[in-house]
């Protein structure tokens, strides 16, 4: 009796074909795992709001990184209505607050300019906070001091322990 290669061909292909059926397939992997949030990630983000002749609003980031409740953003600048411009090493932006830390620097163009470690931004309130140092420039007069409120609505600024360079 001699065995033909086709007839053990055709017996393997039979033997695995069996197997292949009969294992339980493994669970596919969903893209968004329970264990992590984690929902989209960009890289050289750009966010642009557009009005009919302009440019009103914009965000851009190295880095972006969507969670299920909040954005995460790396070495972010962000542009209001051309009057306001913030930049920062990284920010977290959670329903309406963005918490900026790092290398912060706050300017509304022609006013004045805010540098600190930290932020936090109330989109609703349009309210400032920064609890730690941080130095301010308005005209030619510096001040330097902790713990700092700004609402943007009001103008009105407040801090402790202030050190100033007023000049007239």
């Amino acid at each position: 009796m001699v065995l033909r290669v086709e007839y053990i061909l055709t017996v393997a292909i039979a033997i695995t074909s069996i197997l292949i059926l009969q294992s339980k397939p493994k669970e596919s992997i969903s893209p968004s795992r329970e264990s992590s949030s984690k929902e989209l990630y960009f890289k050289n983000f750009t966010l642009l709001e557009l009005n009919e002749t302009t440019l009103k609003n914009s965000l851009i980031a190295e880095e972006a990184t969507k969670y299920k409740s909040s954005l995460f953003l790396k070495r972010v600048q962000l542009n209001y209505e051309n009057e306001d411009m913030i930049s920062a090493d990284s920010a977290v932006y959670i329903k309406d607050s963005i918490y900026l830390k790092g290398s912060v620097i706050f300017e509304e163009i022609g006013r004045f300019k805010f540098w600190s470690s930290d932020l936090n931004y109330n989109i609703k309130s349009r309210d400032i906070y920064s609890g730690g140092r941080f130095r301010l420039k308005i005209g030619d007069s510096s001040f330097t001091g902790e713990r700092l409120e700004y609402n943007l609505n009001g103008k009105e600024i407040v801090a402790s322990n202030i050190e100033a360079n007023l000049s007239y």
